[in-house]
């Protein structure tokens, strides 16, 4: 296996533990009693703490651009071909993508909700295949079905929640949509190198925000829940849970960039069995026999999608140059 493919499913792992880290510490931040009246409130409160993630997320990756004295250079890139591709993306999975997934949750609760969500990496697949010509062998097609169908067994194991399963389905479907395809469009939009994947998700996280915060809290007239969430003392945890996540973010985007959207996806979704372990390990979650079955076979069927055939050394020295290259995009 080549060294830069060995890098990316390392970012992509990455990704995927510490979105699961994102993830639980967002689930105590609702189950908090400070917020538990705002959280009671589920579409209001996941829009209003989504929107204080994402622009605190927005805020880390501006001080780390700042930092490295690039935050000029990077809000230039939203005028550029490759920013406006990373823009459409981020569109499309964060204020579309999430917007979906709420309102899936709110109406079919949130086991189905996963569990359908984790389709989004096959339909990546057929769309990375569309526009990045990204093929997959076999052996990956397995192993990708084989992850996916791991995650939907480890998600629905409870029925239906609420009365609208049709609307939280085809929210849900929504969701897989955006998901997919903002994996697919900044792995276009990135592909020339204007474009870095760090500066991608300063783009992505700052865009995302501007959303929620201009058009979905307004629309929604969440303006005094998300003051009441600031004013708690869970903003910490969603100071932490932003910087947590946009590294996952930083990794993911990195890992679509070094490895394509089809295999940075399926290492990315692992972090649906690094929830189940870290709940189990940090806050007493349930973990039975089926579970800790169906996060491995989640996690081998990541590693069997990302596998690639060796392909014939070259003798020339010379003209592996440009393969070595890659390592340091």
């Amino acid at each position: 296996m080549k060294r830069w493919i060995s890098i990316g499913v390392i970012f992509g792992l990455l990704a995927g533990v510490l979105w699961s880290v994102d993830t639980t510490i967002l689930g105590v931040v609702g189950g908090d009693a400070s917020v538990a009246d705002i959280a009671a409130k589920v579409l209001v409160y996941t829009f209003a703490a989504t929107f204080i993630h994402d622009f605190f997320s927005a805020m880390w990756m501006w001080i780390y651009m700042i930092s490295r004295k690039n935050l000029g250079n990077t809000l230039r890139k939203f005028k550029t071909r490759s920013g406006c591709f990373v823009v459409l993306g981020a569109l499309l999975g964060g204020p579309i993508g999430m917007t979906g997934y709420v309102l899936a949750i709110n109406n079919i609760g949130a086991s189905y909700t996963t569990a359908i969500s984790a389709l989004f990496p096959a339909l990546g697949a057929f769309f990375a295949f569309i526009v990045l010509r990204d093929k997959l062998t076999l052996f990956n097609w397995f192993g990708l079905a084989l992850s996916i169908a791991s995650v939907i067994l480890l998600g629905g194991a409870l029925a239906f929640e609420g009365n609208n399963a049709i609307l939280g389905v085809v929210c849900a479907i929504i969701c897989v949509l955006g998901w997919s395809l903002e994996s697919t469009i900044c792995a276009y939009g990135m592909k020339d190198g204007e474009i870095t994947p760090y500066e991608s998700t300063l783009v992505r996280q700052t865009t995302s925000a501007i959303v929620f915060g201009a058009i979905l809290i307004p629309l929604l007239s969440s303006h005094s829940y998300t003051v009441q969430i600031v004013q708690t003392n869970m903003i910490w945890l969603l100071l932490l849970a932003a910087f947590v996540g946009t590294l996952s973010y930083m990794f993911y985007y990195k890992a679509i960039k070094t490895i394509g959207p089809v295999r940075g996806t399926s290492t990315n979704i692992t972090y649906v069995a690094w929830t189940f372990v870290i709940s189990w390990v940090f806050l007493d979650g349930e973990f039975t026999i089926k579970s800790m079955i169906l996060s491995f076979l989640i996690l081998v069927g990541s590693i069997i999608t990302v596998i690639k055939k060796e392909e014939p050394i070259q003798n020339n020295s010379k003209e592996s140059m440009p393969q070595l290259s890659t390592v340091n995009e």
